[in-house]
């Protein structure tokens, strides 16, 4: 986690801030980070920031307790993403790239990070672009920390929830959202929390899975916490949010799609 990335962040708790660091320098792999509001503190380890804490939260559905559990996190890369990817992860990289168009200086988030090894490519490709990396499942974190120490790239890496982004208003250039608005629970509270982090004109890219031609199989997917939308859905959730100017490319059974905020 750097320092220099902290007053980014706003206070899960208080919704204020800023967060401060206790130990000295720009790098921080060990120590709290405290609220200058309310005094909450916050955890830093092995570089990670984590803003979720202990707290309850709703019943999962079976498909995030999967992406929380440390056997799907270790076998994400070499197994999961790869059954489930629409293109080789070359020209996925490029299609994403092309679509969320970074530029140095910015800060962009990788929502929902997984393993991180779209944050890595990002700051791997780009000079001065500022990457963070939010997700709810440690053993995923873990896993990108991994990744990015085999790297030798720098992502700030947060533990927090997507429908509650520890960000302050208007303080993200970009957010990357893959293969995860399917598994939301309430996909229309996440994008209005991004469209409140984007800066005025800041670019949303998300990839998302669509609905099946066979409903049957629809219906089972919804009751292991696995939920499509169709374009004409996701067009309306994202002009709900404050976000406009969608375009999408159609990869069935995915959809990528970029929307600004207004």
């Amino acid at each position: 986690m750097r320092r220099s990335s902290l007053p980014l962040l706003r206070c899960p708790r208080c919704r204020r801030g800023p967060l401060l660091a206790e130990s000295d320098g720009e790098a921080i792999h060990f120590g709290p980070a405290r609220c200058a509001s309310c005094a909450a503190v916050y955890p830093i380890a092995e570089g990670i920031l984590d803003l979720a804490g202990g707290e309850t939260r709703p019943r999962r559905s079976l498909a995030q307790w999967l992406m929380e559990s440390t056997v799907v996190a270790r076998a994400y890369e070499r197994s999961v993403r790869p059954f489930f990817a629409g293109l080789d992860a070359e020209s996925e990289q490029l299609l994403l790239r092309a679509l969320l168009a970074p530029q140095a200086g910015e800060a962009i988030l990788d929502l929902s990070c997984g393993s991180g090894i779209h944050a890595c490519r990002m700051a791997h490709d780009t000079g001065e672009l500022r990457v963070l990396g939010l997700d709810r499942s440690a053993p995923m974190l873990h896993e990108a920390a991994h990744h990015l120490t085999e790297a030798g790239t720098t992502v700030d890496l947060i533990r927090g929830e997507a429908a509650d982004l520890p960000f302050g208003d208007a303080s993200l250039d970009a957010v990357l959202n893959v293969a995860s608005l399917h598994l939301y629970p309430d996909p229309a509270a996440v994008l209005r929390q991004v469209a409140r982090v984007l800066v005025p004109g800041g670019r949303l890219v998300c990839a998302t899975l669509l609905p099946e031609r066979l409903q049957p199989l629809d219906r089972l997917e919804a009751r292991a916490g696995v939920h499509r939308y169709d374009e004409t859905t996701l067009r309306s959730l994202c002009e709900s949010a404050g976000l406009q100017r969608f375009e999408r490319i159609r990869l069935a059974p995915w959809i990528v799609f970029r929307a600004e905020r207004a």
